[in-house]
């Protein structure tokens, strides 16, 4: 129920989306919270379309907090120096910064959905017993790591539908080949005795510098064009070592499709979906594309510069 104007364009989205027939959830903080921090408006909700699911998680909002007998000394004597001290973290965990503390709530329940999500699947229609998973690009981690591509779709989705072990191709980890040159070296040959000639879909993120995979702007991974894989190290976003598949080998597929969210990553669609004012070194998801279908899916912040 915020007052907050953003408040209208996700409630006009998820309304949409419910019309259409999708299942919609939304997550959101508590009433209590809007009161305290953006004022509200409780008659709004009666616009929510009745099909969507609002989860509520508490955001703990310390800065609403008016009772000065709870605030700390540092708080009272330097109220600038208090907020910073907050908020420079929250910049490197979310989006926005007043709400870095709410980032860990946050994550559990939409990790909480994905497994809902995963509990449905047999109604999907999709015989996942026959799917095959190779990744686009790996963190050249521990097997166990949380930064590894495969544990996060493990956790949220591939373990819950069932997809044998067998067909879940991984990248090696840290303890299982010497160094990233070995892990890129395995997966190159894992996928030319097992790969297939095409990939049915490559999903693919876009960062905000454009990068796709572990090919990053100006780096030399983007001129190999005589191996299926590539080792990265020193890459600009940590963890510094990674295995990626190379341009041709993510030009084996029949459909691409591209997801991306947010503002920060405006720039780097539009430069993207305009090939002929910029160059693959510079914006290196200009230089992918589908066998027959290539397919953006972007929200309205991050189309915003179209």
């Amino acid at each position: 129920p915020s007052r907050s104007a953003g408040m209208y364009r996700a409630l006009a989205t998820a309304n949409a989306f419910a019309r259409d027939g999708w299942r919609v959830t939304v997550l959101t903080t508590t009433r209590e919270t809007f009161e305290r921090l953006t004022g509200s408006d409780p008659e709004s909700e009666a616009s929510i379309d009745p099909r969507v699911t609002v989860v509520r998680i508490p955001f703990d909002a310390e800065r609403s907090d008016d009772d000065l007998a709870n605030w700390s000394r540092l708080r009272v004597y330097s109220a600038l120096l208090w907020t910073a001290l907050r908020w420079i973290p929250a910049w490197f965990s979310y989006p926005e910064r007043s709400y870095g503390g709410w980032k860990k709530p946050l994550v559990a329940a939409a990790d909480a959905i994905h497994r809902e999500l995963a509990r449905l699947s047999p109604g999907s229609g999709v015989d996942w017993t026959a799917v095959d998973l190779w990744w686009g690009d790996e963190r050249f981690v521990a097997r166990d790591s949380a930064d590894r591509n495969a544990v996060q779709a493990r956790t949220a989705f591939l373990d819950a539908v069932g997809v044998p072990a067998e067909r879940v191709h991984e990248v090696a980890a840290t303890e299982d080949v010497d160094d990233v040159e070995a892990a890129a070296a395995a997966y190159a040959a894992e996928l030319d005795a097992h790969g297939p000639e095409e990939f049915d879909v490559l999903m693919l993120g876009v960062g905000p510098d454009s990068h796709i995979a572990s090919l990053f702007p100006g780096r030399p991974e983007l001129e190999v064009r005589d191996r299926s894989t590539v080792p990265v190290t020193g890459s600009p976003k940590p963890p510094p070592e990674r295995v990626s598949l190379t341009y041709p080998t993510l030009a084996r597929s029949r459909a691409t499709w591209l997801l991306v969210s947010g503002e920060p990553k405006s720039e780097a669609v539009a430069r993207a979906l305009s090939p002929a004012g910029t160059t693959v070194e510079e914006t290196p998801a200009s230089g992918v594309s589908g066998r027959e279908e290539t397919v953006w899916f972007l929200d309205r912040a991050a189309a915003s510069r179209l």
